[in-house]
């Protein structure tokens, strides 16, 4: 007759279902450090790029949009390209209806790609105006 005996340690069953539940639980735990690392350079980046978008849109400001509509800038480690639209052609001082005004006005659309490292960061639309004061403001009758 078999005489059960006293077994001990684990089977190979209870040790491969072990080895599948922390397999497992690892995989988990990996993939959600992996997508938090992915989340956190994605985060880096765009603060990144928002700093380089300011001084980007700080240094085309000073650029002359009436002979330069476009441009590469280097900020940093990033390149900055640019391309500038006149959207409102410039009114020479006149308005719809009145006087001769002291300014010119001009309108610009402004898109502006940031890269790094070879690889495009982001593409940001902004509008831009032109104003420049080009005459003295009219006498006033009486004054």
């Amino acid at each position: 007759m078999y005489s059960p005996r006293r077994q001990s340690g684990f089977s190979l069953l209870e040790a491969i279902m072990a080895l599948v539940i922390l397999s497992t639980a690892m995989g988990s735990l990996f993939s959600l450090i992996n997508t938090d690392l992915i989340s956190l350079r994605r985060a880096e980046a765009v603060v990144a790029s928002q700093n380089v978008l300011e001084e980007a849109v700080r240094r085309i400001r000073l650029a002359d949009l009436d002979t330069t509509r476009g441009g590469r800038i280097a900020i940093g480690s990033h390149d900055v390209v640019w391309q500038a639209v006149l959207v409102e052609p410039v009114t020479y001082g006149r308005a719809q209806r009145g006087p001769v005004g002291a300014y010119d006005h001009a309108l610009y659309d402004v898109w502006i790609d940031v890269e790094s490292a070879g690889r495009r960061l982001g593409r940001w639309h902004t509008r831009l105006s032109r104003n420049d004061f080009v005459r003295p403001p009219p006498e006033l009758p009486g004054v």
